[in-house]
């Protein structure tokens, strides 16, 4: 079952915007939303991750009959 990792950098804005995707709705913690380019506190910020799979397709997988 084949399996691996990625490593991988992506970048936001601004640390203190978040969303709530399936709600639509977008907030700061810190400021108003709707001036978020003016904002004194805008703070853009890169973060690093790791993403993992692991397949579960055992179509290369090998039955040894024991009887």
């Amino acid at each position: 079952m084949p399996s691996g990792s990625k490593k991988f950098t992506y970048s936001v804005d601004c640390e203190h915007k978040q969303h709530l995707v399936n709600q639509g709705i977008t907030f700061c913690f810190v400021g108003d939303i709707t001036d978020c380019d003016n904002c004194p506190h805008k703070s853009p910020k890169t973060y690093e991750s790791t993403i993992s799979w692991a397949s579960t397709d055992d179509s290369d997988f090998e039955w040894v009959d024991t009887e």
